[in-house]
């Protein structure tokens, strides 16, 4: 199981203290990997399971569940100060565990977020249902008290720049991710009534989402992210329709599973978007084209929810020509990119990077890297 978890949290060791009812340590044991531990009792994809050796008898021991005994706990005591500053860019899960275990080692961090709170994706991007936000915010506190610094609410090449940080600190981690949607490629998609997939969960976050009531949607995509959020906006919604290009989901089994009970989703498969249909720059359907036979249906619903991928923000760091042609910044074995002093960690990236416990390890392995720069 320790082989196949991405932070190698010590999984039979925090098993054993929780077995002996000695809770906290626990949690220490885990937080010396992974400074998510409760979030990641909520959302982890848990590919320690797979491998798990209960499964030679019967079923895999719930790994990931039992991390939802975890709470505040508070952190080790930091190292004496080093004097370094670091600049982490970005406040989700990659950043603030870099934050997190270079700021025990004795450096001083101060994490620069664009949004209100801490969290990134994790706050902003999965329904409360599905991660209990008081749940994160046990993590994030915890990591703040190590001494963490934080500037919220400000934006990257709007209120600073890189090249502002790179000469105000003694290192820059870019941990920004991957949150820009990518688009249909269809006239009328600026209508109201057409929300991409991370304004739609930050709507949901904020607390300012509409309400869908008595409406018939569309979700376009067949990936987790995709069903997750159809089975989200089946219970707001009258119906919601579900549009997959192939004739298969791409999501895992457990998560087909759950969609297919759901009552009032409709799945079409092998169809993809050719038109939408608008009346006074408001949707009012959707035309669908066979993805085999070309033949073209209309599709009757009030919103369109395009669950279709995100591609990262990286415009703010093209001028050190530190971003490839796919929009990701590159960066040696070391996590350094071409401009010395300036890291990256997590989506923004490798693309493969999308589950939180692989954002955390990077993170935290970039930290181990700016720990060493000389």
């Amino acid at each position: 199981c320790v082989s196949r978890c991405p932070a190698r949290v010590d999984i039979p060791g925090y098993i054993a203290l929780v077995r002996e009812g000695r809770y906290e340590d626990a949690i220490r044991l885990i937080r010396k990997d992974n400074p998510f531990p409760t979030t990641c009792g909520f959302i982890c994809e848990h590919p320690c399971e797979a491998l798990c050796r209960r499964n030679m008898i019967d079923d895999a021991v719930n790994i990931r569940g039992l991390k939802r005994m975890a709470g505040y706990v508070a952190p080790p005591a930091c190292a004496e100060s080093t004097g370094k500053n670091i600049a982490v860019v970005g406040g989700g899960p990659g950043g603030l565990s870099a934050a997190y275990f270079l700021q025990l080692m004795g450096h001083q961090v101060t994490v620069y977020e664009m949004l209100p709170k801490l969290g990134g994706m994790l706050r902003y991007g999965i329904p409360n249902y599905r991660l209990p936000k008081e749940r994160l915010d046990d993590d994030i506190q915890a990591i703040l008290d190590t001494g963490v610094k934080v500037d919220c609410g400000k934006s990257i090449g709007k209120d600073y720049s890189i090249v502002d940080l790179k000469e105000k600190y003694d290192a820059v981690l870019i941990t920004i991710g991957a949150s820009t949607d990518k688009k249909l490629g269809l006239d009328g998609e600026d209508a109201k009534g057409v929300i991409s997939a991370v304004q739609f969960l930050r709507n949901v976050g904020y607390g300012t989402q509409e309400s869908l009531e008595g409406k018939e949607v569309a979700v376009i995509g067949g990936g987790n992210s995709a069903l997750e959020e159809a089975m989200y906006l089946a219970t707001l919604c009258k119906k919601v329709h579900l549009i997959v290009r192939r004739d298969v989901f791409r999501a895992d089994k457990i998560i087909q599973d759950r969609l297919l009970k759901s009552e009032n989703i409709e799945v079409h498969f092998k169809r993809k978007p050719a038109e939408i249909l608008e009346e006074d720059n408001k949707v009012k359907g959707l035309v669908l084209e066979n993805s085999e036979t070309g033949e073209k249906e209309e599709l009757m619903v009030n919103g369109i929810f395009p669950f279709i991928g995100l591609d990262p923000m990286t415009q703010c760091a093209k001028s050190l020509g530190i971003v490839n042609s796919a929009g990701y910044i590159d960066a040696n074995e070391n996590m350094e990119t071409a401009v010395k002093g300036i890291f990256v960690a997590g989506d923004v990236r490798n693309k493969q990077l999308r589950q939180v416990v692989t954002a955390t390890n990077d993170g935290a392995i970039a930290g181990q890297y700016i720990a060493s720069l000389k």
